[in-house]
């Protein structure tokens, strides 16, 4: 059976109205050419035409309203159905990639996310083009909020920050009293810029206007752990589980402020029902393996690192911490993640460091002095020398002394790394009181959400354990 025949109910959203078209195959294409002449949309004439396979591979987004279908199910509807059940016209935005093309529909899989399904070639939009897109919708109705809304989203997803900000302090501007969902994003825009208290700001004025806005109380919930108000974070987690029992990312995101608070069983059974919820949420995998690597069970938490990977195969945070829990437990294998994210990152990404930290240590745990010294000369050569860890890099170079490292260790979180990687450094030297110290601080003030935090605890115990101490 393919994909059309299985489809026989294809379900477009145009101005708050579903037309749901269910007499065959015929209707489904009538339905597919009277969204065209419907919505006017330059997009839509890819609808009296099979989906090229070029497609295959991209990454994309949907037009509002579009639902993921296997045979005659909907199996995905970016939330749209829980909003309209409480009255609002809204839905959570995803991209995708494209994983099949047959025809004129394309087999979707959402990033972050396990729902996948059939949607027709003609409700979608390629990621890289999606700009231009409601770019072109906006000019042909300038008064259209919701539309400056969708935009800022892209925006969002592709960092550019500011820019999200304009579109949504525009939606904003034109719909003042009903614009919660817009003031929800611009929170997330502003907790990306860690400017956490227009965040907050942003998500109360999101539940003033919507009390029943769940994902507002998410990202209030995200960023109080930011702010390290782990309480604060849990009681806006429970109010948004509460209005959506079936909120994984709520779950999960309670998990990651347990752990936090260092209540691992907690965090893991948080993390289990976010699983449970959603079997293919990848993150969530990730994020119980911290806890299984907080509680030292690292046979679990690279079990659970490894189903992450497999969800999702980009996952760069899944390889970061599954070379943490190889390098905790003297495998070998922490050379092949490091390389790994690299691979995916490049020399210049947000963990390409991490990944030249761990490979060097690993090297050097095996005894192989001279590569992890090649390690280090390549990675002076390709990634940005400007970004933080560098200093940490440059000081194992030997181009920075200890103290002028520690200095350009300017807060919290930076010492938090720095005096990890001494610790790890100085016990390989045999000067365990020093790299006690330095792992004692890690526990003392360092941040708890970071990797290092926990592998610094592990590090320690096994000191404290053997009693070893430094040559004289």
């Amino acid at each position: 059976m393919t994909p059309i025949e299985a489809s026989r109910a294809t379900c477009v959203w145009r101005h708050g109205a579903h037309r749901c078209f269910k007499k065959g195959l015929a209707a489904g294409w009538t339905a597919l050419t009277l969204l065209s002449v419907l919505s006017g949309d330059r997009m839509v004439a890819l609808a009296q035409q099979p989906a090229e396979n070029s497609h295959v591979g991209k990454r994309v987004i949907t037009q509002p309203g579009t639902v993921l279908k296997v045979g005659n199910q909907v199996v995905d509807d970016e939330g749209l159905g829980k909003e309209l059940a409480r009255g609002k016209n809204q839905n959570e935005f995803r991209t995708y990639m494209v994983k099949q093309a047959n025809g004129p529909w394309l087999w979707l899989v959402a990033e972050g996310s396990s729902a996948k399904g059939w949607a027709p070639a003609a409700n979608v939009i390629l990621f890289d083009q999606a700009i231009d897109y409601i770019t072109g919708q906006i000019r042909a109705n300038p008064g259209d909020w919701a539309k400056y809304v969708w935009r800022a989203n892209v925006w969002l997803k592709r960092k550019e920050l500011d820019t999200a900000i304009a579109d949504y302090n525009e939606a904003i501007r034109l719909n003042p009293g009903s614009a919660g969902v817009a003031h929800q994003g611009r929170g997330r825009a502003w907790r990306d810029k860690k400017e956490y208290d227009k965040a907050i700001a942003d998500c109360n004025e999101a539940i003033r206007l919507d009390p029943g806005h769940a994902r507002a109380y998410y990202t209030r919930g995200v960023v109080w752990s930011d702010k390290k108000d782990y309480d604060k974070a849990i009681a806006d987690y429970n109010e948004a589980i509460r209005l959506d029992p079936g909120y994984e990312r709520a779950y999960n995101g309670r998990g990651n402020a347990w752990r936090a608070k260092k209540d691992y069983d907690k965090a893991i059974a948080d993390y289990n029902e976010a699983i449970r919820l959603d079997p293919g949420y990848a993150r969530a995998y990730n994020d119980r393996g911290k806890a299984w690597s907080a509680k030292k069970d690292y046979d679990k938490a690279i079990a659970d690192y490894g189903e992450a990977i497999r969800l999702d195969p980009g996952y760069v945070r899944a390889y970061c911490n599954r070379c943490v829990a190889f390098h905790l437990t003297g495998s070998a294998k922490v050379g092949d993640d490091a390389r790994k994210v690299l691979e995916l990152e490049g020399w210049r990404g947000e963990y390409s460091q991490y990944a030249v930290l761990w490979g060097y240590f690993g090297l050097r745990r095996a005894g192989d002095a001279d590569s992890a010294k090649r390690f280090l000369d390549e990675a002076a050569a390709r990634c940005d020398t400007t970004a933080w860890p560098y200093p940490v890099i440059r000081y194992f170079r030997g181009e920075l002394d200890q103290a002028a490292m520690l200095a350009a260790a300017s807060d919290n979180d930076k010492m938090t790394v720095a005096r990890f990687y001494l610790g790890l450094d100085l016990a390989l030297k045999g000067r365990y009181e020093e790299a006690r110290e330095h792992y004692r601080w890690v526990k003392e003030h360092g941040n708890p959400s970071f990797f290092q935090f926990n592998h610094a605890l592990a590090e320690l115990d096994k000191l404290e354990g053997t009693g070893l101490s430094s040559a004289p």
